[in-house]
């Protein structure tokens, strides 16, 4: 099969991953996989020779509406440019730009197109499923709660819409000796318990909202410290309302990492502040470094996480985000018998990439009616 994924952009966050991670396995077993969005730290023309470069984060990300409009004319005629010259037989897009631009490029070229939704604003979920309907055959979700949502509010049909899990590598083999640095390091010379954070800077994740709940752990108890590992657009804005907020001598910002599980490791906690998500990736990652998880109850989370493993509470609740903490660090054996549950969790079939990986060929055989080798 040929097969094109396209994101708004390939920067460190868990959509771009997903995809890479997705195509480069569909590569192992014999197909054609290109890649196109706007360039980023995990995949530009350098990385990959089926990649082609294509700003579609300027259809999405600019406020000026007449501007987007624009950006996506002329990312639809690039893409229909490409289109042309290399031959796909199927478009998988990741987010709703790449959809738009996607259905723009390839009217009259019978494409057939798949949409994933990996969460969103839920006063943007019918429109997001108002572009699916409209652009794409199928809309795929890694959340059950989120497959509901589109068709409880987006008032999309029950066959619009189909499940299908994220695959998630394994940890790397680390060295003890650098985590056990790591962890000195940013718990320095009075810290005890250590809170990570692994999430792009953005609105979406919350950070303000954990800000909010550092101010309450600082007063509540002393030796807790959060280092957030990631970068994003409002990062500089962060830092300085975690200054404004007497946090910053307890929160780390340690920016964009290539090696975020060696955090994880070096870490006793996992928390996630997000206002919307669809499946974190994350939290299967702090699953399989052994962290407890503590999050906001966004879509599919509560598919992840309960109360055998950590916590899940209502968006933007400070109150319980801060007791929950302080419940989870001082009880070291509740906290070693989550470790042992989000270990064995993390280890499920729902979360390996050979089972992930191999639904998502199935299902991309079924839309084009070809065989798979057997």
């Amino acid at each position: 099969m040929q097969i094109l994924q396209i994101c708004t952009e390939f920067g460190a966050g868990g959509i771009g991953r997903h995809a890479v991670d997705l195509g480069r396995w569909l590569r192992l077993r014999g197909h054609r996989i290109g890649f196109v969005g706007a360039s980023g730290k995990i995949m530009d023309s350098n990385t990959d020779d089926e990649y082609f470069g294509l700003a579609i984060n300027r259809v999405s990300s600019n406020g000026n509406k007449l501007l987007r409009i624009l950006y996506t004319v002329i990312c639809a005629v690039k893409l229909r440019l490409y289109l042309k010259k290399n031959s796909f037989e199927l478009i998988h897009c990741h987010e709703s730009a790449p959809a738009i631009v996607a259905r723009l490029a390839t009217v009259g070229m019978h494409l057939p197109i798949l949409l994933t939704y990996h969460g969103s604003e839920p006063k943007r979920t019918r429109g997001f499923a108002l572009v699916g309907k409209y652009t794409a055959q199928q809309i795929i979700t890694p959340s059950y709660r989120a497959a509901a949502e589109l068709r409880d509010q987006g008032g999309l049909k029950e066959s619009m819409v189909r499940v299908i899990g994220l695959g998630v590598k394994q940890l790397p083999a680390l060295d003890d000796a650098d985590i056990k640095k790591l962890r000195k390091d940013l718990l320095g010379a009075d810290g005890n318990f250590l809170i990570a954070v692994v999430a792009r800077i953005d609105y979406q994740k919350g950070i303000d909202i954990l800000i909010q709940v550092a101010v309450q752990l600082k007063k509540q108890q002393q030796g807790i410290r959060i280092v957030i590992v990631g970068d994003g657009p409002i990062r500089a804005e962060m830092e300085s309302l975690s200054s404004q907020s007497g946090v910053d001598d307890i929160i780390c910002f340690a920016g964009y990492s290539s090696q975020p599980h060696v955090y994880l490791k070096a870490s006793d906690l996992f928390l996630l502040t997000s206002r919307w998500e669809a499946l974190p990736i994350s939290i299967v990652e702090a699953f399989r470094a052994g962290l407890p998880v503590i999050a906001a109850d966004t879509s599919g989370v509560a598919e992840l996480v309960d109360s055998s493993v950590g916590d899940v509470l209502p968006i933007g609740d400070v109150e319980g985000f801060t007791r929950s903490i302080l419940n989870v660090c001082n009880d070291s054996s509740l906290r070693r018998q989550m470790s042992e549950r989000a270990l064995k969790r993390s280890q499920e079939d729902r979360f390996s990439p050979d089972t992930i990986h191999s639904i998502f060929e199935k299902h991309y055989a079924e839309v084009l009616g070809v065989s798979l080798p057997s």
